[in-house]
């Protein structure tokens, strides 16, 4: 499985102070990548579940989500439908595996964030 790190982190905004750091936009990108690839097992597994049920399957897993300020919390992870190439399971594995993922130490501002996977 490849990964293509296509994340862009859009609609940035500055929030009240929360008292947490505000990352600049190239860092902040850089650790909701790491963030993310914290669960590349978890991704890897689910791809191995569906590659032994159709060994040709193929394609990619586009996710949209949002990193919460404060807390860094990853919320509302859906599949973007017209990116998405992958068959329903994985994509389905894909964002269960995001549940409970946050951004530590968090920001003091929100991100809109796409993630695509190669598989």
């Amino acid at each position: 499985m490849t990964r293509a790190v296509r994340i862009g982190l859009f609609a940035l905004f500055i929030a009240s102070a929360t008292g947490c750091a505000a990352r600049s936009d190239g860092i902040y990108a850089d650790d909701v990548r790491a963030l993310l690839e914290t669960k590349a097992q978890s991704v890897s597994d689910c791809w191995a579940n569906v590659r032994r049920a159709d060994p040709a399957a193929a394609g990619t897993v586009t996710v949209t989500f949002r990193v919460e300020e404060s807390t860094g919390l990853i919320t509302n992870a859906a599949v973007e439908p017209s990116r998405t190439t992958a068959p329903e399971a994985v994509s389905q594995c894909v964002v269960s595996s995001l549940e409970g993922l946050a951004l530590q130490p968090g920001d003091n501002r929100p991100a809109n964030a796409t993630y695509t996977w190669e598989l």
